[in-house]
């Protein structure tokens, strides 16, 4: 079983002490390491180190000693320890890429949906600056804890969705600015690895604190949703960087 990309961004980004406050607790998957994080945090999020679209991701929550509540896409079942271990043995060993776990972040919601944030950040060749030509805010579709396109969510403008969220006029400039640096900061550790990368998308999280959170970044981002925006500005600009 393969180690995707996403397991090996997270590596590059936990040697850069600039990137590493900015990474939700992560680790490889093994059910000993599952238990653990759950103690630790209560609900976490499974997910394969390789693959895009939102694709076998799962949400488990401790719910008291013995119940598990098992979260994927629109379905929802309460388990025992047991039955959450053998039902996550068929699921994983079918995988073409080792998963992941990780602490899940309690995102604003909008509508009692959660909320992330892409953003995409772009350069001309690998001597130019990094520069963030792109984001939106993609909320989860009803009964979806997953934000992309298969839940059948929404997606807004960064500002118009951090006031659905309920942020004044400051938190929302301190949540967007921090989201910017973040996503900056992570593109040039992602740019030291590898000179040819010229763009990458941040799936990334907002908490209640205006703490940012990178999810996921991702070397081929999809712009379909962009394209799809009233505002084609942040389309075109994407385009101007290709």
């Amino acid at each position: 079983m393969r180690i995707g990309y996403k397991w090996k961004y997270e590596m590059a980004f936990r040697k850069s002490p600039e990137v590493h406050k900015y990474l939700p607790e992560t680790h490889l998957y093994s059910y000993k390491k599952l238990q653990s994080m759950l103690d630790r945090h209560t609900t976490v999020v499974l997910k394969p180190s390789g693959g895009t679209g939102g694709q076998g991701v799962f949400k488990i929550s401790k719910e008291h000693k013995d119940r598990y509540l098992l979260h994927h896409h629109m379905k929802r079942m309460l388990l025992s320890e047991r039955r959450l271990q053998l039902y996550l043995d068929q699921i994983l060993k079918k995988s073409t890429s080792h998963y992941m776990i990780q602490k899940c972040i309690p995102l604003l919601t909008i509508n009692n949906q959660p909320c992330d944030v892409r953003v995409i950040v772009q350069r001309k060749h690998f001597r130019s600056p990094w520069v963030a030509t792109a984001t939106l805010a993609k909320v989860a579709g009803k009964n979806f804890f997953i934000t992309n396109s298969r839940s059948r969510g929404t997606v807004y403008p960064l500002e118009e969705a951090l006031k659905r969220a309920g942020l004044q006029a400051q938190a929302r400039k301190v949540a967007s600015q921090r989201l910017y640096e973040a996503c900056l900061i992570a593109g040039k550790v992602l740019g030291k690895a590898d000179r040819g990368m010229k763009i990458s998308g941040f799936d990334m999280g907002i908490d209640r604190h205006l703490n940012v959170w990178i999810i996921e970044a991702n070397p081929k981002p999809n712009f379909k949703r962009f394209k799809k925006m009233k505002d084609q500005s942040h389309y075109r600009r994407i385009m101007s960087y290709m």
